[in-house]
């Protein structure tokens, strides 16, 4: 039995080759899609290197560095 070249969606009759070609048309657009950065002006991160991570600041904690001034 050959497969049938029409299908019925919701009762209305559609091409399958139609339906392959949208599908296909759909997954290189997804694909094309960039997504924005969200926070793109945000600016640089100037405190010192031992201090950038939460690992790193908890080994060298820094609570009364600037009390010692």
């Amino acid at each position: 039995m050959p497969r049938p070249s029409i299908i019925v969606i919701d009762g209305k009759p559609h091409r399958w080759s139609d339906i392959q070609r949208l599908r296909k048309e759909q997954l290189t657009a997804s694909v094309q899609a960039r997504q924005l950065t969200l926070f793109d002006g945000l600016p640089d991160d100037r405190r010192p290197a031992h201090e950038r991570s939460a690992s790193e600041r908890y080994r060298q904690p820094g609570l009364f560095t600037l009390l010692e001034e």
